[in-house]
């Protein structure tokens, strides 16, 4: 069953009573001016009236546009209509133009409505593909048939002179041809919206949008049998097939709507009223115009400021506002369970925060604990890499019966092996986080140590040539050497002086030069056969030469490959 609304009845008796209101004045006016024009602007009335209707209900975007666009070509078939028997009246071959122009609009009408058809079902913003749109060509090909008529008289075949055309003619292949096409797209469309439709249960009812079709073409019987003049009543007519052709069309939408095939905006008012909601619709000036049954009751101060913000009835509801086409809606938002699960994440935020403070303070002491143990390590390497150097330092300050001048020089010797540890841990140190070192370093350490033996009384010095990153190895085995030089150093010694050489070569080189009193050359000797099995697996290679009464060490590291 069909339950329409009020406004629905409303709507449909209108309709009727202006059909009625036209169908009197073509009654009377039996085709005759002015009468007949009056009867024109009622029907474009009617349906520039049910576009407006089709605009405000039909929710699905393209296809409210093809159903606008046939409400054009309604109304362009009516004002072609005009033209044709009031302002070119007397003038056959303009008249016949226009009467063959009554078919533009009513092919491109009978496309559109197919292609209408298509949305239903789909999204707002769904357009039909490029191969529905190749309707468009066979309809152009029959109005061009349909407009060439003189040429072929395949349409219309008329017998008289050019002036009788337009009222003495027959039918041809080609106007059974056009009424075939439109038959078939109007067929069509139907099937589509029966296919489509959103309720199925109203599948039962298609009979009823059916009916149009089949007044439409029984109409056509009609004239087609009564040689193109339509049927007429006490003598007179009281309808043209522009008239038909319209109501068709218009019936057999407004049927589909009202049946429930073809979604639409109807009879929201009452569901809005009906609606649990609280909401309310206000007008371009936020003036209430429609009202749920829990009406919100705001004010115009309260509706604008919704338009900026959500306005706060109280810590659970909210006002909210959206503009809509002609004004803006208006609702209250429940908001007490967003709230409460807000009050749970802040909760769980705490607990979750409390729980990182501690796992940072939990990282924080075991990075602490893994940098003490790489530390301890490091220490107990350099602890164990100048071990000899403290228990010497030790053996030579120990003893309580020494004299005072063998107390300043185990002093100055101390100093000396101070010196070492200092500066051999130092580069220890600088190592740690990387395996290359600037061989400045190595040169900061050699005159470290020349400036400590020149205390013993030898006459030592430090020089240095070129400078770049070294592999920490090279330096400590180099710095390692110049020490058990110092430490093998005999008294007679007098003079010593070392070098650090950086080479464009790429090699480092550690010179020596020692000098002493006569006799003292021959007390010299190369360093023990350990360290120069060090030095040279760090690397490098020692030569020692002599001439009078000074020795020349060099350490050379490089050589098979250079720094890193």
């Amino acid at each position: 069953m069909i339950y329409p609304s009020g406004r629905t009845k409303r709507f449909i008796a209108s309709f009727f009573a202006a059909m009625f209101l036209a169908v009197i004045m073509q009654f009377i006016s039996d085709g005759g001016f002015p009468l007949l024009l009056v009867t024109s602007v009622i029907y474009g009335f009617i349906v520039i009236t049910w576009a407006a209707t089709v605009e405000r209900r039909i929710l699905q975007k393209e296809m409210r546009r093809m159903l606008l666009l046939a409400s054009f070509g309604m109304v362009l078939l009516f004002l072609l209509r005009m033209g044709k028997y009031q302002l070119f009246l007397g003038k056959p071959d303009i008249e016949r133009l226009l009467w063959y122009a009554y078919y533009v609009p009513m092919m491109a009408v009978a496309v559109l409505c197919l292609q209408a058809s298509l949305c239903i079902g789909q999204s707002p913003e769904w357009i039909p593909s490029g191969r529905w749109r190749s309707l468009w060509f066979l309809s152009t090909i029959l109005v061009l048939m349909v407009m060439t008529n003189d040429l072929h008289q395949m349409v219309f075949r008329f017998s008289g002179p050019p002036e009788t055309w337009t009222e003495e003619y027959s039918y041809g292949p080609g106007y059974y041809a056009v009424y075939l096409w439109m038959i078939l797209v109007m067929g069509t469309t139907l099937y589509m919206i029966a296919r489509r439709g959103r309720d199925t249960g109203r599948r039962k009812l298609l009979w009823i949008p059916l009916l149009p079709l089949l007044l439409e073409l029984v109409f056509s019987i009609l004239v087609q049998r009564g040689g193109g003049h339509v049927p007429r009543v006490f003598g007179r007519s009281i309808f043209q097939f522009q008239e038909v052709f319209c109501f068709m069309v218009i019936a057999f939408w407004e049927s589909c709507i009202q049946i429930g095939l073809v979604p639409c905006n109807s009879d929201y008012e009452a569901i809005f009223d009906l609606s649990s909601i609280r909401a309310e619709i206000a007008d371009e000036d936020r003036n209430t115009v429609l009202q749920s049954a829990n009406p919100l009751n705001l004010t115009r101060e309260q509706r604008l400021e919704a338009d900026r913000e959500p306005v706060m009835i109280d810590q659970d509801r909210r006002v909210q506002g959206h503009p809509i086409r002609g004004g803006a809606v208006y609702w209250v938002d429940n908001i007490a369970g967003i709230r409460a699960i807000h009050e749970a994440l802040r909760e769980t935020g705490e607990q979750l925060s409390e729980e990182g403070t501690l796992i940072r303070a939990r990282s924080r002491l075991t990075e602490q604990k893994a940098r003490a143990e790489i530390e301890n390590r490091l220490y107990d390497r350099m602890n164990e890499q100048v071990r000899p150097q403290l228990e010497r330092i030790q053996l030579l300050l120990a003893s309580d019966s020494l004299s005072e001048e063998e107390f300043r020089r185990n002093l100055r010797e101390s100093m000396v092996l101070c010196a070492y540890i200092k500066r051999r841990s130092n580069l220890m140190l600088i190592a740690d986080p990387a395996d290359v070192i600037p061989s400045q370093e190595l040169f900061l350490s050699v005159r470290e140590s020349m400036e400590n033996l020149a205390f013993t009384g030898v006459t030592a010095g430090a020089d240095q040539s070129g400078e770049g990153p070294w592999p920490a190895a090279e330096l400590f085995a180099a710095y390692d050497f110049l020490e058990r030089v110092i430490e093998a150093l005999p008294a007679e010694v007098t003079a010593f002086l070392a070098v650090v050489h950086t080479g464009e070569t790429r090699e480092l080189r550690l010179e020596f030069t020692l000098s002493g009193e006569d006799g003292a050359v021959s007390a010299l000797r190369i360093p023990d056969t350990d360290l120069a099995d060090a030095v040279r697996s760090a690397g490098g290679e020692i030569d020692a030469s002599a001439e009078d009464e000074t020795v020349y060490y060099t350490a050379v590291f490089g050589r098979k490959g250079g720094a890193a």
